[in-house]
């Protein structure tokens, strides 16, 4: 995978930024296995990453994060119906989050907005 400088000194993982999108989709054949990696490998590639490249990180951190905090109480209130309809938003607002993501980085662009809630 290539690094390049970024315009802050700092080096440019896009190619990791990307990865970590695609183990983000690989974690619903792999029951989240890949997601966890994907999580670690942001986490760790943050403290060096350039402005462009830490939106990303961030980004995908808190996707982790609220999505399992979405995916719980899912979880909880699939007893009821609604714990259905709930997951399947969860995946849906995971899914939408990652592709947004994705193509971002692929256009060279910063997450407008990187602590969002929403997409």
């Amino acid at each position: 995978m290539s690094e390049q400088n970024g315009p802050n000194g700092g080096s440019n993982n896009s190619d990791i930024v990307k990865l970590i999108y695609l183990l983000n989709f690989g974690g619903f054949v792999t029951g989240g296995l890949t997601t966890i990696i994907g999580l670690v490998m942001a986490y760790l590639r943050r403290s060096d990453a350039n402005d462009l490249t830490e939106t990303h990180f961030t980004y995908q951190i808190r996707t982790f994060w609220i999505g399992l905090l979405y995916f719980t109480v899912s979880a909880i209130l699939f007893v009821f119906v609604i714990g259905m309809l709930t997951m399947f938003a969860t995946a849906i607002w995971v899914i939408v989050r990652n592709v947004k993501g994705f193509f971002w980085m692929n256009d060279n662009e910063p997450v407008p907005d990187p602590e969002t809630w929403l997409w």
